[in-house]
């Protein structure tokens, strides 16, 4: 069994952690050389250890913006990489970038082709070096991918012209479908042991599911799974010499937001839990009728999650129906 760790020292309190989102927490995550470059390793190089953390330098700079000369007019293009590094292996040197997608829209075809392109023509203007760039689609969505991955996917392209016309291709890695084998960074390990953890088991996860896991990895797996805050719970007591108990941080939680009076605090973080337990976003409909309910239902709504009585929407309506 790997030996526990201590939470690292960190300039941001545990509380503060709480108010970051997704991407910001991706990018500070990924400022660690170790994380990025074994990240690299297990998703594009299948586990291999191709790219060593001292060949890997972060890009401080990820603004993509620049204009474009038309005329007398320009165009102009604000653009933003969530990571940007500048990578090396065996003395050849690429661009790695990295963008977080929480959501599958359908356009990431576009805004990835985008990006590279902006970053070429930024560096081609500057007459500087152009160098290759490889980016990953890192996928935190609960839901599969089904949305286009390549250029020809988006349009109606008969089979003649496929060998001739310029196609684009997107590389997306989903984190709950990832063998954590393929890592061998150990906080890579239980960030993506976590997550698949939370996804599967809800709160139902054992008490040393988080011993040894520093704090960082445990609020970001909280953060990409929708319970930060019952995993920053979790954590609090850990650190006050207790064990993780999940049920138990859940039902504070919920008298956090009862005390405090946010019934759509409460209301949120039901349907960021809610994809653990029925196994499927939930719909349109079932998120308005959990975002317009009274504290009591609400309540009552929470009490059945942690005894495991929601498993589908269906559960969710004769919830409420129990309570009229």
């Amino acid at each position: 069994m790997r030996q526990k760790v201590k939470y690292r020292k960190r300039k941001t309190h545990l509380e503060s952690m709480i108010l970051v989102g997704q991407d910001a927490l991706w990018k500070e995550y990924f400022r660690d050389e170790g994380h990025l470059s074994d990240f690299v390793n297990g998703t594009l190089f299948h586990g291999e250890q191709k790219l060593s953390s001292t060949n890997v330098s972060l890009n401080q700079n990820t603004d993509m913006s620049t204009t474009i000369p038309n005329g007398d007019l320009y165009l102009s293009l604000n653009r933003y990489r969530d990571v940007l590094a500048t990578c090396s292996i065996n003395n050849n040197s690429f661009l790695l970038g990295i963008e977080n997608e929480s959501s599958i829209k359908g356009d990431e075809v576009f805004k990835i082709w985008l990006y590279d392109w902006c970053k070429y023509f930024i560096d081609y203007q500057n007459k500087k070096i152009l160098l290759p760039i490889i980016t990953i689609v890192l996928s935190t969505s609960t839901s599969r991918w089904t949305k286009p991955k390549s250029l020809f996917e988006l349009i109606d392209i008969p089979d003649d012209f496929k060998d001739i016309a310029n196609n684009f291709k997107v590389k997306v890695y989903n984190l709950y479908d990832q063998d954590k084998n393929l890592f061998h960074n150990n906080d890579n390990q239980d960030l993506i042991r976590l997550v698949q953890l939370l996804k599967n088991k809800g709160t139902n996860i054992s008490d040393d599911s988080f011993d040894g896991v520093s704090e960082d990895v445990a609020i970001l797996a909280g953060t990409i799974t929708g319970m930060k805050e019952i995993v920053a719970l979790c954590l609090q007591k850990m650190k006050n010499g207790g064990k993780c108990d999940m049920l138990e941080s859940i039902k504070q939680s919920n008298l956090k937001f009862k005390n405090e009076g946010r019934i759509e605090g409460k209301a949120e973080t039901i349907i960021k839990l809610l994809p653990t337990y029925i196994k499927c976003e939930p719909s349109a409909s079932i998120i308005e009728i959990i975002g317009q309910s009274t504290g009591d239902k609400l309540d009552k709504l929470i009490n059945e999650l942690v005894v495991c009585k929601i498993k589908s929407e269906t559960d969710v309506l004769r919830s409420f129906n129990k309570i009229n």
